[in-house]
């Protein structure tokens, strides 16, 4: 049994949502702790990976090229909507534009040891998020992740199916210190604050959180201000339990 709860409305010192608001579409830049996310692989095991930062990506459009500093995962929500009371809510289609990790230590899937990277595959990679005038956000979506042998561009030897079907937070209108703010891309009124979680089988999990509200990873320790936890399934070897 699948159990998922939202963690609750901010407190002090976690401040929501100042309403009324307008969210407008936008792109969340997400960041993957030191060993955040853990992969069950079966009978190799769980496996954790680090976030890998993209440094740059590109929007596309006018917005074009840009730095992203050490995000490594990327939410596009399509549409926004306004909030005025704490018993309002909107929902919008997302679509995960990136993600880029590496393993903590070596695999072998039979092609011999080596570092893997898992980045964005082809295919759908989209869902949804309710927004909810309270401070709290859900979403359901599935993506699909290249592993590359050796760097993010190298073979492809599995490529796994990652199912958020339980996602839930806390969310600000105010982004944090850290980070990067680009015109047009996050300056929307929306951040990920707070602690939030996929309830999973087996060890498979992802934690991430708002660029923004994210210390640099030189200050050391990550604060986790958004998590999710995910499912990973076979598409090209016997990787996932």
């Amino acid at each position: 049994m699948f159990v998922c709860a939202i963690f609750g409305i901010p407190t002090i010192g976690m401040a929501g949502p100042l309403l009324p608001v307008t969210v407008s579409p936008g792109y969340d830049l997400l960041v993957t702790p030191y060993q955040g996310a853990i992969l069950d692989m079966g009978g190799l095991g769980c496996v954790s990976f680090s976030g890998f930062p993209l440094h740059t990506f590109d929007f596309g459009g006018s917005i074009g090229n840009k730095f992203v500093g050490y995000t490594d995962t990327i939410v596009r929500r399509n549409s926004g909507g306004t909030l005025t009371t704490t018993a309002d809510s909107f929902t919008t289609t997302i679509d995960i534009l990136a993600v880029s990790l590496k393993s903590d230590s070596t695999i072998n899937l039979g092609f011999g040891a080596d570092t893997y990277y898992a980045t964005l595959g082809a295919g759908a990679n989209s869902g949804t998020m309710t927004i909810n005038g309270d401070g709290t956000w859900t979403s359901v979506f599935s993506i699909n992740v290249d592993l590359h042998r050796g760097s993010p561009t190298g073979v492809v030897d599995a490529t796994v199916t990652k199912t958020f079907f339980c996602n839930d937070g806390l969310w600000t209108t105010v982004p944090g210190i850290h980070g990067v703010i680009i015109p047009g891309v996050n300056d929307d009124n929306f951040y990920l604050l707070g602690l939030a979680k996929h309830i999973t089988s087996g060890c498979t999990t992802h934690d991430v959180c708002e660029q923004t509200h994210c210390p640099e990873p030189s200050t050391g320790l990550l604060l986790l201000a958004g998590g999710v936890a995910v499912v990973w399934r076979k598409r090209r070897t016997s990787v996932a339990a």
